[in-house]
C-alpha cells in the first residue's frame, strides 16, 4: 500500500475518531457513565459491589455504541472504495478499448 493511501486512510481515522465522540448518543452514554462515576466514587465507600458492576456495564455499552459506529463508518468507507474503484477500472478499459481501435 503506498504511503499516500496510508496517510489519507489514517487521517479518515483520525477524523472518525473526532466525530464519534459528537455523536448524541456517545454523548449521552458517556454523560451516564460519568454520573454512575460520581455515584460509584460517593456509594464505593459505603457498599461496594453493585454499583461497581453497574458502572463497568455502562462502560462496556459505551465502547460496543462506539465500535458499531466505527463498523459502519467503516463499511460505508469501504463500499465507496469499491465503487469507485469499480468505477476507475470500467473507465481504464473504456480508455484502452478506444485506444485500441483507433
Amino acid at each position: 500500500m503506498s504511503d499516500w493511501v496510508k496517510e489519507t486512510l489514517h487521517q479518515r481515522l483520525e477524523y472518525l475518531r473526532e466525530q464519534v465522540e459528537l455523536q448524541p448518543e456517545i454523548a449521552i452514554l458517556q454523560n451516564k457513565r460519568k454520573a454512575l462515576e460520581r455515584a460509584l466514587q460517593r456509594e464505593f465507600e459505603r457498599q461496594g459491589s453493585g454499583l461497581h458492576m453497574e458502572w463497568l456495564n455502562a462502560h462496556a455499552e459505551l465502547a460496543l455504541v462506539k465500535m458499531g459506529w466505527f463498523y459502519a463508518k467503516g463499511v460505508q468507507d469501504g463500499l465507496k472504495m469499491l465503487i469507485f474503484l469499480q468505477n476507475s477500472e470500467e473507465e481504464l478499459e473504456k480508455s484502452m478499448t478506444t485506444t485500441m481501435k483507433s
